[in-house]
């Protein structure tokens, strides 16, 4: 149903369509899957668990989505990309609040922050901020969600492909924020007052018993109705939250069959 309608949209829209060729959907008893061979002599992660292919599959899934679209012939002219999932919907005004954030970080501030983020309420964690509202962008350290950044900042992560590909974190994020621990990339982004995204997929997924009431609550509020946003970057409200320092990772990630496909995907051995 989702291919189908990619091609229904081509005729209107410039549409570069990539299928991930190690997808876990597609290798359901091999690698990146669950080929039990994969367990045999394997002593488990930082935890000690055995290997679980659909735990691995989402940063897999980034992984290769990261290094394929920043190394693409035909995307070789654009200097960034929003990195979003199909769960997620976006506000009509997505892109010009791209192009206000990346204009803001290029008046001197390129070291300063990692790139984009969209939802100020950090996966309806919190209600905005006042103060936020007021300011209409605020900064603060990278968490989750969708984001996006530019050519400069996956130079950065790919020179550190050793350590994003061997830190034991099935979770592509924190493996992020683990970067930005070991100051390998920089660890503040800038967020629009408004959600720009909504997250519609909350039930069902990796995730689902994180959910409490007040999630849900603000998950039906907003999926339907993200409003524009037109404001221009001037003073963003500062957070103040310091860097993340994860001192152990989440697990799920141990496995060399893992970490060596990843440094394949970077380039790097």
């Amino acid at each position: 149903e989702m291919v189908s309608f990619v091609e229904s949209i081509k005729s209107e829209f410039h549409v570069i369509q990539l299928f991930h060729p190690h997808a876990c959907s597609e290798h359901p008893s091999t690698f990146p899957g669950d080929d039990p061979e994969l367990n045999e002599g394997y002593m488990g992660d930082t935890y000690g668990n055995k290997r679980e292919g659909k735990i691995t599959c989402c940063k897999h899934h980034f992984t290769w989505l990261m290094n394929t679209v920043f190394g693409l012939e035909e995307t070789k002219d654009a200097d960034g990309f929003l990195f979003t999932e199909e769960d997620y919907v976006v506000a009509p005004t997505i892109y010009e609040t791209i192009q206000t954030g990346f204009s803001y970080i290029d008046e001197g501030r390129q070291e300063k922050y990692f790139g984009l983020a969209f939802d100020p309420t950090e996966g309806y964690t919190y209600n905005v901020n006042k103060n936020v509202l007021d300011r209409g962008w605020k900064e603060t350290a990278f968490v989750t969600g969708p984001m996006a950044i530019r050519r400069d900042m996956f130079a950065k992560i790919k020179s550190h492909a050793k350590d994003y590909c061997t830190w034991d974190d099935y979770n592509w994020d924190w493996t992020i924020v683990h970067l930005m621990g070991i100051n390998a990339v920089p660890y503040q982004i800038l967020v629009p007052a408004k959600l720009q995204v909504a997250h519609i997929g909350l039930e069902g997924g990796l995730h689902e018993k994180a959910i409490d009431a007040k999630k849900k609550a603000m998950m039906l509020q907003y999926r339907n109705h993200l409003e524009s946003f037109h404001q221009k970057i001037v003073n963003p409200y500062d957070r103040e939250r310091n860097k993340l320092v994860k001192q152990k990772p989440f697990g799920g990630w141990g496995h060399p069959a893992d970490q060596e496909h990843c440094m394949k995907l970077f380039g790097v051995s």
